[in-house]
């Protein structure tokens, strides 16, 4: 694969990396490692003591819980992604072997399947 479109494979990964762990910030009381850790994690809103409050506080809740955990799967394909990099692996399906192409890479840089595995 060509080393100046895995570079800028990496500098995209990177990127989203970093926006990926802002959000997570936002939404999730974050371990040691910066790492949500399941249901418990996730911020619990205070927005006051009535019926209709609480029920908002739980609707909250509840999406940041699904969020967090969407978030964490994706940060960790981004970061399987930098890794093959390193490794000079980065743009193999996991599945067959092939070479991803380059326009699937272009659209999700942390893809691990080429298309005909996907499906």
């Amino acid at each position: 694969m060509d080393q100046a479109f895995v570079k800028e494979m990496k500098q995209k990964l990177l990127q989203e990396k970093e926006g990926l762990l802002v959000q997570l910030k936002n939404i999730t009381n974050e371990g040691e490692d910066g790492r949500f850790k399941g249901d418990s994690d996730a911020k619990k809103p205070e927005y006051g003591d009535s019926d209709d409050e609480n029920t908002d506080e739980v609707v909250a809740f509840q999406e940041n819980i699904s969020t967090a955990a969407d978030l964490e799967e994706h940060l960790e394909k981004v970061e399987r992604a930098l890794i093959k990099i390193e490794e000079g692996k980065y743009g193999q399906c996991q599945k067959c072997g092939a070479e991803i192409p380059r326009e699937r890479l272009e659209v999700f840089p942390a893809a691990e399947d080429c298309v005909a595995c996907k499906k």
